[in-house]
Order: structure tokens, then sequence, then C-alpha cells
């Protein structure tokens, strides 16, 4: 009986090594998916290594809408920005709360590619504006600077903005 226990211990030991050489690698909080589509500049579809996919919402910011017909100034700029960071690409998700947060069915969280926060670089990029209060994060403070220098240097929807309001 117990030769049979160490056997079996030894090939489950076996399979959980062979299983770990096919999973990627993950951290705390956080999860390696790719994504399959840009739905708008914070919204994006992703998959998983099993073949489930979801929409995900960059969480602390807000980008221009898309609307059939109607899409907001610099809709179409923030999607295509995106796109042209991470589509196809393997990201990590990363969790800011200690449980997933959803808002009309897409989970938000912070969406890194190669150790670069997307939606920080949507904000450099005067493209998207940071949630101040409602969607208060751990990265609002970074956020809200980067939203200052593009806000003083007129660019992407500050320049609009600032247009409009002179």
């Amino acid at each position: 009986m117990k030769k049979f226990i160490l056997i079996s211990l030894m090939g489950l030991n076996g399979f959980v090594g062979l299983m770990g050489q096919c999973l990627p690698t993950t951290r705390q909080g956080t999860e390696q998916v790719r994504i399959v589509r840009v739905i708008d500049g914070d919204t994006i579809e992703v998959r998983d290594i099993w073949g489930n996919t979801w929409d995900v919402r960059l969480l602390g910011i807000n980008a221009p809408e898309i609307t059939r017909g109607n899409s907001e100034p610099f809709g179409q700029e923030a999607k295509e920005f995106v796109e042209g960071l991470i589509l196809g690409r393997d990201v990590w998700l990363i969790n800011d709360r200690p449980k997933n947060e959803y808002t009309f069915n897409r989970r938000l969280v912070f969406v890194e590619i190669d150790g670069r926060d997307v939606s920080l670089a949507l904000v450099e990029s005067g493209l998207a504006q940071v949630y101040e209060d409602k969607y208060r994060t751990s990265r609002t403070e970074e956020y809200t600077k980067a939203q200052t220098k593009a806000r003083n240097s007129r660019i992407g929807i500050w320049g609009v903005l600032i247009q409009v309001l002179a």
C-alpha cells in the first residue's frame, strides 16, 4: 500500500512539473492574456491560455468613445494607439483591488506590456483623461501628473478642449 501511494505521489509531482512548463509565469494579482480585439481606447477583448475570451476595461482612465456614426473627437486615434501598442500581443492584467471588479460586464484592471502601463501611455499621449474621484486607484496620482503635462502641452484631447474653451 505504501509503495502505491509513493508511486502515485511521484506521478502527480511529475504531472504538476509538466503543467508548470505549459502555463505562463504568473505574479500575485496578475494574469497573462493575449489581446484579440481593441473595442475602443479603454476597452479590449482578451483571451487566456484556455481559449476563454472576455472584455477588459482599463482602470482609472476614460478614453473618447467610438459609437456608430457619432464618435467623440480622438476616439479613433485612441483606439488605433492601443491597437498599435498591444493588439495580438501578450499582456499582463493587474488587479488593483483584492477581488475582481466589473462594470458593464467588463473586468476593471491595469494592463501592462513589457513593463509599460497602457493607461499611462494613453494619458501621456493626450488620448484619455483620468478618473480622479469615481474610480480612484493606486496609480491615480501618477496618471494625474501625466494628464497635467499633456494638458499643459496641449496634446490630443487637451488641444481641442483648450481651443473650444478659449
